[in-house]
């Protein structure tokens, strides 16, 4: 008589392990792709709560690119930072402008009545190992009062086993302990009009993010969100040079 039982229980042992193995690597697999779907994050510019994503309680549209609400008090101080940075990415330069745009609430100087705190624009620019250019992304922040109207700044990656700088300005992707401070909340004490019949800027003080990319999935109306922490956009580095056009010099 043959004995088959024995051979059957490896043959099932074997098939068991390399189960758990294809499972292992199916997870390992996910895991990856999820990373390569998130891409870079840029975390919150202040510590406050989410009142706006796409559209406000009206239905009316919120304007801006993926623009996000987030409600802090007048000074607090508003950040640029990032986060899920690539390992090879050493740094570069960023540069931070005030953008005044016509007939906009961003539009007011300092001073006038309808002054609404200014819009910052930050555009960063993403270089690999040996001075290699990667490409840009753009974010801004309104109803900011500037810590400076116009700068650039080099920059290094905290993470990466090579820096772009010896000595850098910022370092980012390191969540509170660096990033670019871009100033402080413009406190609003009442409504404010974009001129004498114009709409409604803003009836409160709060930072108006936007960004390239996408909202974070994360983000909620009502979440409270730590400044150079919480996710508020993801995005993929962008190629090429952006419409303001090359740094100062290389990053080499």
């Amino acid at each position: 008589m043959r004995r088959v039982g024995p051979r059957r229980d490896a043959t099932a042992a074997l098939a068991l392990v390399a189960l758990a193995s294809c499972t292992r690597e199916a997870r390992r697999e996910d895991r990856v792709v999820a990373k390569i779907t998130e891409g870079i994050s840029v975390t919150s510019g202040v510590s406050g709560t989410v009142t706006t994503l796409a559209a406000y309680p009206t239905s009316v549209a919120h304007r801006g690119v993926n623009a996000v609400d987030i409600a802090a008090p007048g000074g607090a101080p508003v950040w640029h930072q990032l986060d899920y940075v690539p390992g090879d990415v050493a740094g570069g330069w960023i540069r931070a402008y005030a953008s005044r745009e016509a007939g906009s609430c961003a539009q007011w100087l300092p001073g006038s009545p309808y002054d609404n705190g200014a819009k910052l624009v930050v555009v960063t620019y993403f270089y690999g190992k040996g001075g290699v250019y990667r490409g840009w992304h753009k974010s801004a922040y309104q109803h900011v009062v500037p810590a400076r109207a116009d700068v650039w700044v080099k920059w290094n990656h905290a993470s990466a086993p090579v820096h772009a700088w010896p000595s850098a300005d910022v370092a980012l992707g390191n969540g509170s302990k660096s990033g670019l401070y871009l100033g402080t909340v413009f406190h609003v004490a009442g409504p404010i009009t974009n001129g004498p019949s114009g709409a409604i800027c803003t009836t409160g003080s709060h930072l108006h993010q936007e960004g390239d990319g996408s909202r974070a999935p994360t983000l909620l109306a009502g979440k409270a969100t730590t400044a150079r922490y919480d996710d508020v956009h993801r995005f993929a580095i962008a190629g090429g040079l952006p419409p303001i056009g090359a740094p100062p010099v290389d990053a080499r």
